[in-house]
């Protein structure tokens, strides 16, 4: 079983974007597991639907300010780069 994969569709969640570390800002969107999602190589993702953006991201090509909110987004249920608490049961 996968890191997050016992979370189950109706649970809110909170899935940072980043580590939470001193001197910088959480990252984080918020919402509920609408469904699991599986992609054509088998990487097993949460779909939630987002009701809250922590807020602005400002990257070179991109200026994310909240737009998350409303729209589908896959939260892999594991990734290479994790630590505990990346996503939160809320």
């Amino acid at each position: 079983m996968l890191k997050y994969e016992h979370i189950k569709p109706g649970q809110r969640i909170r899935a940072h974007d980043f580590e939470p570390c001193p001197g910088r800002p959480d990252r984080f969107v918020e919402g509920h597991v609408s469904r699991h999602y599986e992609n054509q190589d088998g990487t097993k993702f949460l779909v939630m639907v987002c009701d809250n953006d922590s807020g602005s991201i400002h990257l070179p090509t991109q200026d994310f300010e909240g737009n998350r909110v409303g729209k589908e987004i896959l939260v892999p249920m594991e990734t290479w780069l994790d630590w505990d608490g990346r996503i939160e049961i809320k």
